[in-house]
């Protein structure tokens, strides 16, 4: 799945499957509790150099990796055949997410749609197309 996100690292076109979308966020979320460690494992007198190093690993990771979260959202949305644009629901405070969060869950429409071919159809061997 990652391999797969950062070879589309700023392709808004195509279809997401919900397992690429969410192997992926399983990646993010093990490397940001990755690099929290530092934090954790530094001793308590020098616990601000750990903070700070955990900080900057996160801060620098989740700005590399802003475009490529959009990205696999807006073709996670264009796998159950709708608008991208729905991605901005999630600016919407407290239900926005949620909202999201579901849609995200929703199977994709089977066979070809507006936005391409059914991942699912792919016959190339990958498991993430």
């Amino acid at each position: 799945a990652v391999r797969s996100i950062f070879g589309n690292y700023a392709n808004f076109n195509g279809r997401a499957r919900r397992a690429e979308y969410w192997w992926w966020w399983l990646a993010q979320i093990l490397l940001v509790f990755v690099m929290i460690i530092p934090m954790v494992a530094i001793s308590p007198e020098t616990s601000e150099i750990g903070a700070t190093i955990s900080l900057i690993l996160i801060a620098v990771w989740s700005i590399g990796t802003l475009l490529p979260n959009i990205t696999v959202t807006v073709r996670r949305l264009h796998d159950s055949d709708k608008t991208g644009w729905l991605y901005l629901l999630g600016l919407i405070p407290y239900i926005g997410g949620l909202i999201l969060f579901v849609l995200m869950l929703l199977p994709g429409t089977p066979g070809e749609n507006q936005y391409g071919d059914d991942p699912k159809d792919d016959v190339s061997g990958e498991i993430f197309a």
